[in-house]
């Protein structure tokens, strides 16, 4: 049986994704989320390079909605991943 969790491979990066306008923000799953209000239409999500394509960010109903689509293990601190 194999494993479905991604380990994460300790190296951080930084990733820009562009989102449209929203008005409240739900998360699943375990994120440190620090908000800054600005105008630009985009979020940054600071985490380990192999596991930042399985963060998924979508606005919906003008609700941004973020969660990981796989079971995630990191290997550097929780602090150190931030949306």
């Amino acid at each position: 049986m194999s494993n479905p969790n991604i380990k994460g491979n300790g190296t951080l990066i930084s990733e820009k994704r562009t989102t449209t306008s929203y008005y409240k923000i739900t998360v699943a799953g375990f994120f440190n989320v620090e908000l800054i209000l600005a105008n630009e239409k985009n979020i940054t999500i600071k985490g380990e390079e192999n596991l930042l394509p399985n963060i998924k960010v979508e606005v919906i109903d003008q609700v941004l909605k973020i969660a990981a689509e796989k079971k995630i293990n990191t290997s550097v601190p929780a602090k150190e991943n931030k949306l």
